[in-house]
């Protein structure tokens, strides 16, 4: 007979530190005027047409301003389906759409300037300029829409 006891460790459930991830990170917020300082007149000017594009789908959005980009509000509550930041050259436009070949397909067909797949944030990352709102219109306001489903809105 063995005078000896062993005890065998088995995590049965890994404990998970909840936090807010990367793109999630509280943004200092920002007006207007702070984008239109960053910006130009003409990109301001796509920024709200690509915000009326959204509010055909969405209708009680708004842009909320903050430090790193122009997110969508409805409600109060923030729904970051599409985002923008404006530059002086163009407005880089972000959707919230699985990746799919379909999808970028679509956007090489069109000769829309694509820049990435943000895998890590399942985005499509666009640079857009004035005449892509005109040119590509009705193909910008189904990605806002995919954008919205896919959301969960």
């Amino acid at each position: 007979m063995l005078d000896a006891v062993t005890l065998v460790f088995t995590a049965v459930l890994d404990r998970t530190t909840l936090g807010v991830e990367e793109s999630e990170e509280p943004d200092e917020p920002r007006d207007r005027h702070y984008w239109e300082t960053r910006a130009s007149h003409d990109t301001i000017a796509l920024m709200d047409g690509l915000l009326g594009l959204v509010r055909e789908i969405e209708p009680g959005a708004n842009l909320k301003y903050n430090k790193n980009y122009i997110g969508i509000v409805r409600g109060g509550v923030v729904s970051n389906f599409v985002s923008f930041r404006p530059r002086r050259q163009h407005v880089l436009m972000e959707l919230q759409i699985p990746r799919s070949d379909e999808v970028s397909q679509r956007l090489q067909e069109a000769g829309m300037n694509v820049l990435t797949y943000r895998i890590r944030w399942g985005l499509y990352a666009l640079q857009l300029e004035k005449e892509d709102l005109e040119v590509h219109r009705d193909l910008l306001r189904e990605l806002i829409k995919l954008a919205h489903e896919s959301y969960g809105l």
